[in-house]
Order: C-alpha cells, then sequence, then structure tokens
C-alpha cells in the first residue's frame, strides 16, 4: 500500500475474512513508505488479526515490486496470492483462485476483476464495461490457450517455486538502462510463462477495485 488511506484497511478485512482455513493462510501487508495515515489503518486490521495478518512498513518508498518481493521473502506458503491494497476480494475469492494450482502445469491465476465505485460517474460507469470486456472476453480467451499474458496486479495468485527462479531477475529488470518500477504483473506473468508452465483465468475468484474517478488519474494509471 502506498498513501492507501481507509481502503487498505476494507482490502485487509476482505481478506481475513474469506472462507478459507485459516491455519493455512497468512497475510502480509506492506506499507511502502506511505506518509498519509495508511500506515494507522494497517495497524488496526492488524490488531484485529493477530494471529493472520503480519504488517511491515518501508521506512521510503521504493516501488510495488520491491513492496511485492517482500512479501514474497517473509511468506511461508507454496502459493502467493498478490493483491491491491484498493481491492475487496469475494469471500470465496480465495479458494477459486487458488483451485487450478491442483494442475502442476499451472504457474499463475488472475481473477475476475470489478469495479468496486462503479456508480460514483459516468467514467466509472465506462470503465466498468472496459473491465468486463478486458476480463470476460480478452482474459477468458488466452485462457482457453493456457496463456493468459497479463495476470493482473488487482488480484492473481504464483506458484512460489516458480517465482523462486527469477525473483531476483524480475526485481532488478530495467529498460534502456533504466530501473522498471511499473508493470509488475505483466513482468511475472512473462517470466511465468518463460519458465513453461501455464497462465489461466479464473472467472469464478471474484474481487472488486477501485477505478480511476476523473480523466486525470486515468491518465496517470494507463501511464
Amino acid at each position: 500500500a502506498y498513501n492507501e488511506g481507509a481502503m487498505v484497511e476494507k482490502a485487509i478485512e476482505s481478506a481475513a475474512r474469506s472462507d478459507y482455513p485459516p491455519d493455512r493462510m497468512e497475510i502480509l501487508v506492506v506499507d511502502d513508505g506511505s506518509d498519509d495515515d495508511t500506515w494507522a489503518y494497517i495497524q488496526q486490521a492488524a490488531t484485529r488479526h493477530p494471529d493472520l495478518v503480519q504488517a511491515f512498513r518501508h521506512p521510503r518508498n521504493r516501488g510495488k515490486r520491491q513492496a511485492l518481493a517482500t512479501g514474497f521473502d517473509r511468506s511461508r506458503g507454496e502459493i502467493l496470492v498478490t493483491m491491491d491494497s484498493d481491492s475487496v476480494i469475494a469471500a470465496d475469492g480465495l479458494k477459486h483462485l487458488v483451485s487450478p494450482f491442483t494442475d502442476p502445469r499451472v504457474g499463475a491465476t488472475t481473477a475476475k476483476v470489478r469495479v468496486y465505485n462503479k456508480t460514483d460517474n459516468i467514467l466509472t460507469r465506462m470503465l466498468a464495461v472496459r473491465y468486463i470486456m478486458a476480463f470476460e472476453f480478452f482474459r477468458a480467451s488466452t485462457s482457453v490457450f493456457k496463456t493468459v499474458m497479463c495476470c493482473s496486479g488487482v488480484l492473481s495468485a504464483y506458484r512460489r517455486s516458480v517465482v523462486a527462479r527469477f525473483q531476483d531477475r524480475w526485481l532488478n529488470q530495467e529498460f534502456l538502462g533504466q530501473p522498471c518500477t511499473y508493470g509488475d504483473d505483466r513482468a511475472l506473468t512473462n517470466f511465468v510463462l518463460r519458465e513453461g508452465y501455464d497462465t489461466v483465468y479464473q472467472r469464478t475468484a471474484e474481487v472488486q477495485t477501485l477505478a480511476p474517478p476523473s480523466l486525470g488519474k486515468l491518465a496517470r494509471m494507463l501511464t
């Protein structure tokens, strides 16, 4: 999370309330150097779920790849689930998301993303349609060939043994001599595919995420 405010607490709560065996799950929350009240909301959630939630704080903003790597390095499970801090997962979303891993050829799965703030304005309603196209049509069609090209950062899962093969290369990836600080989810997916594993879309795993409510914020997100 980075300057996410109260929304990060909703994200943590939705994960904590998942219909999934609590002794088979751990929630790791990383505050990536926020300078607002994000850390306070994270601490509140961690206090309510002391046996489930672990909170970590970067002293400065280091970027999403570094934040994900912090979670990867401190987690213990074989399946790594990544979730955006402005998103709310359905109660049964987690068990649906991890179910394809019964196939040893599957290296990553991604969920169906819906817009949390769909009714805010005409732009968020249009984006709600855009998300349907992106997931229910594009990702669904590529999943037929088990080659989803981008497992969304909103909610996806990865096999740890596969990620371990390339985590350092992914973390230190460069483009034209510059560190890659964006595109973490697409890069993760590409590395999984390069290792020869399948990437699939799991439409029964649902998550809702905040969509940009203005053109300026939308432009920044797409850029």
